[in-house]
C-alpha cells in the first residue's frame, strides 16, 4: 500500500505521466517476451507498430482532459470571436493544419474528426480572404489533394488476413487430403504388386488373378 501511494500522486498530478509510464511497463515486458521467443523481424515490426499506435492514443486520451480549455484558447486565435486579423488567423490555421498534412504525406494515419474541422476552419478563413479567386481553390486544391491521398491510404491497407469462406476452405481441406489417401493407395498397391510378381512360378506371367503389363498388376488411379 506504501508503494502505491507515489503511483496514485502521479495519477492524479500528471495522468499523462502516469499513463506513459504504465504503457512503458506494459511494453517492456511485451518485447523482452518477444526476443525471449526468438520473434521474427516481421513480428518485431508489428509489434513496434502497435506500440507506436497505442502510445499517440494514450496521449490523445490523458489529453483531453484539457481539451476543452484548448478549444477556447483555439477560438480565441482563430474564428469569429478572435481578435486578431485574418492575416494572423491564416497563419495560425495553416500552423495547425501542418502536422495532419505532414502524416498524410508520410502515410501515416490522422484523426479524421480533428482533421475535417482544422481544414474546414483553414478554408473558412481562405475564404474570407481571398473570396473566389485562385488563391482560395488553391487552399481548397491543397485540401482535397491532401485528402483523396488520405483516403486512398485507408482503402488500399492490406488486411492482415484475407478473408476465405470457411465452406471453400474446408472443401478445399477435405479435397487434398482425399487425394493425399488416393496417392497412398495406389502407392501400396503397387508395391503389393511387385511382391506378387516375385512371388509367382516362372511361366506364369506372373500375379494370378491380378490384370496388367509387366508385373500383372493394375493400379487405381484417381480420377
Amino acid at each position: 500500500m506504501i508503494e502505491e501511494i507515489p503511483k496514485l500522486l502521479k495519477q492524479r498530478l500528471d495522468p499523462v505521466g502516469f499513463a506513459l509510464d504504465q504503457l512503458h511497463d506494459k511494453w517492456a515486458k511485451t518485447v523482452s517476451a518477444l526476443h525471449e521467443g526468438a520473434a521474427s523481424a516481421e513480428q518485431m515490426a508489428q509489434a513496434q507498430q502497435l506500440y507506436k499506435l497505442e502510445l499517440e492514443e494514450t496521449t490523445a486520451r490523458t489529453a483531453s482532459a484539457s481539451q476543452g480549455l484548448k478549444d477556447f484558447l483555439e477560438g480565441m486565435k482563430i474564428g469569429p470571436s478572435s481578435p486578431y486579423s485574418l492575416r494572423q488567423q491564416e497563419e495560425a490555421a495553416t500552423a495547425a493544419l501542418r502536422p495532419f498534412l505532414d502524416k498524410i504525406n508520410a502515410g501515416e494515419g490522422i484523426d479524421q474528426e480533428k482533421y475535417q474541422a482544422t481544414a474546414q476552419t483553414f478554408l473558412d478563413i481562405e475564404r474570407q480572404l481571398y473570396g473566389s479567386t485562385g488563391k482560395f481553390f488553391e487552399a481548397q486544391d491543397l485540401v482535397m489533394a491532401a485528402t483523396s491521398k488520405a483516403i486512398a491510404k485507408i482503402d488500399s491497407a492490406v488486411p492482415i488476413r484475407t478473408a476465405v469462406d470457411p465452406f471453400v476452405e474446408q472443401t478445399a481441406a477435405n479435397t487434398g487430403q482425399a487425394n493425399e489417401i488416393l496417392s497412398q493407395m495406389n502407392e501400396r498397391l503397387a508395391q503389393l504388386g511387385v511382391q506378387l510378381n516375385r512371388l509367382a512360378p516362372a511361366g506364369t506371367g506372373g500375379g494370378g488373378g491380378f490384370i496388367g503389363g509387366g508385373n500383372g498388376f493394375s493400379a487405381v488411379r484417381g480420377r
